[in-house]
This record gives structure tokens, C-alpha cells and sequence, in this order.
């Protein structure tokens, strides 16, 4: 298996370098973070990265590459869930079908695999989501 520190790393890494998502979000690239960052100091719209299940795909190979499953959550309070969905619709472009490398890890062709629109995450705050999976490998 890749450590999850590397992918999630990289998975950050890559939505940083986008300029169309890094516009939207009043804190720059300090407005992408790990899903579970603990911080107080930001401000919304703002994305988070959340790593899902991770799968060996060639057990005799030296676990690698991988199969990977992550979440991109994009949390918005506006009055209308719309932000939180357009931004989604940013993040989503970028994302799929994308291959890329960062801090050592490669990402193979990412698939979307479900675009959820924006849902009530508490009565303040509209949080959409976007589902991939690639396969992922350290160069």
C-alpha cells in the first residue's frame, strides 16, 4: 500500500495548482485542505480532501500501484447551495480524466465516479461532494 499521507499530500498538491478553483476561494490555496484539518483560521467558500478505501491491485508487485478512492467536499455558506455546486463543477472538470504527479506519487487516468450535489452539512453550511478513484503508484 502508498501511505496515506503521501496521496492525500499529492491529492492537495494538484487542486492547489489549479488557478480556475484557487480564484473562487478567498483564502487562496490556504483554502484547500485535508478533510479532517483542525484549524480555525478560514474562510468559506473553502475544499477539503478526504482519502477513502485504498486496494493493492497487484499483490505481488511491492503494493504498487494501488487502487484509490478520495472525496473532494467543497463547503460554501451562501444562502443557495449554488456555489458550493459550481465550484464542484470546477473541481470536477479539472479532475477527471486528469494523470498526474505529485510528491512522488503518480495518479493514472482519475475517474469521477459520483458528483453529488450540494446537500445541508448544518444549518449554516451547504457541503457538495465529488467521488474519484485512480490508480496511484510512487515513482
Amino acid at each position: 500500500m502508498i501511505p496515506n499521507d503521501l496521496v492525500k499530500q499529492a491529492i492537495v498538491a494538484y487542486l492547489k495548482a489549479s488557478s480556475s478553483l484557487i480564484a473562487q476561494l478567498p483564502d487562496g490555496t490556504k483554502g484547500v485542505r485535508e478533510q479532517y484539518w483542525r484549524g480555525t483560521d478560514f474562510s468559506y467558500p473553502n475544499v477539503r480532501v478526504e482519502l477513502e478505501t485504498q486496494v493493492d491491485s497487484s499483490p505481488n508487485v511491492d503494493c504498487n500501484p494501488a487502487l484509490q478512492d478520495w472525496s473532494v467536499h467543497v463547503f460554501s455558506q451562501k444562502q443557495s447551495s449554488q456555489e458550493a455546486d459550481d465550484i464542484a463543477g470546477i473541481i470536477m472538470a479539472y479532475l477527471r480524466g486528469s494523470s498526474f504527479t505529485q510528491n512522488t506519487v503518480k495518479f493514472q487516468k482519475v475517474s469521477v465516479t459520483e458528483n453529488i450535489p450540494a446537500i445541508p452539512e448544518d444549518e449554516h453550511t451547504w457541503r457538495s461532494q465529488i467521488r474519484c478513484r485512480s490508480v496511484v503508484y510512487v515513482v
